[in-house]
């Protein structure tokens, strides 16, 4: 049996900037309207309706401790 290679994902940001052609097809974009039109708070500003991303990071304060725990 496998084990995977990472057992816990830490994300204290929410939003980005698309900078380049490559960020087209963003899949984190995708993620971040669905995550909006499920009413999670710290994407509601970093995604517009249509879902794309306003150029926006806000910064999940209440995340940056996760690792001690």
């Amino acid at each position: 049996m496998a084990k995977d290679w990472w057992e816990f994902s830490w994300n204290v940001a929410a939003g980005c900037t698309k900078v380049s052609v490559e960020c087209q097809h963003c899949w984190a974009e995708t993620m971040a309207r669905r995550l909006k039109a499920m009413g999670r708070e710290e994407y509601q500003d970093v995604v517009t309706e249509e879902g794309h991303w306003t150029n926006r990071v806000t910064t999940i304060s209440g995340r940056l401790n996760e690792p001690l725990k």
